[in-house]
């Protein structure tokens, strides 16, 4: 009985941890799919910002 008890103590614990990880993850996949959303918009200003020195160089 007492052996089953820790088992289940153990496997409980277990579970737990698996599902603290889990949620990290998951968390840390929000942030990173944030971060290439800002990278995408300031790849796109960046490309903006080039288009129109490239046209001012060229009137120039």
């Amino acid at each position: 009985m007492f052996s089953e008890e820790l088992y289940i103590m153990d496997r409980n614990a277990e579970r737990l941890m698996v599902t603290e990880l889990e949620e990290a993850v998951a968390a840390k996949g929000s942030i990173i799919a944030e971060k290439d959303n800002t990278i995408a918009e300031q790849a796109a200003l960046i490309a903006q910002l080039q288009a129109k020195l490239a046209e001012q160089t060229h009137n120039e």
